[in-house]
């Protein structure tokens, strides 16, 4: 279980880094626990955390942005190039969502630096949609497909991911 060790110590640095940056709201500590735990650890270890907390700071402004049965997906690029290009799939839970999105995303001739795929328990509040801790009665789930890649994407190609 050593990868289990890993995953939870770069975990509990990524949580202790959002405290220290005053990111206490639960519902996104919830989304940023979901996030990592989906990511594999060959992928964690080469990541900046400071970085890896940007973009899922990013991804969750998007949540809840979806229409019912649709889709909504944010493809964010940095100013350096030399930095990770971001995308964002929020959908329904199904089957195959991984394959055909890392499938769209290499056809397009990016190489893939991470990704991960948290399956979030979600519960319609008044204020939007908050993420739980655990999956109980009366709570929907959300999928989240975030990837880092390095382009190959064009402007044009990025149409693929939609």
């Amino acid at each position: 279980t050593q990868m289990a060790q890993a995953t939870s110590a770069y975990k509990s640095q990524l949580i202790e880094l959002a405290k220290s940056r005053s990111l206490t709201d639960q519902s996104f500590l919830n989304f940023l626990g979901h996030l990592v735990n989906s990511i594999d650890d060959g992928d964690l270890k080469n990541k900046d955390l400071s970085e890896l907390l940007d973009a899922a700071i990013r991804a969750y402004d998007h949540l809840g942005q979806r229409t019912t049965n649709g889709h909504h997906i944010s493809n964010w690029a940095p100013e350096d190039a030399h930095r990770d290009h971001i995308v964002d799939v929020f959908n329904e839970d199904m089957p195959f969502i991984v394959d055909s999105g890392l499938a769209a995303i290499r056809a397009s001739g990016a190489d893939i630096i991470l990704f991960a795929h948290p399956i979030l328990p979600v519960r319609k509040t008044d204020d939007g949609i908050e993420v739980l801790e655990n999956f109980e009665d009366g709570v929907q789930k959300e999928s989240l497909l975030h990837v880092h890649y390095r382009p190959g994407l064009s402007a044009n190609n990025q149409q693929v991911l939609v």
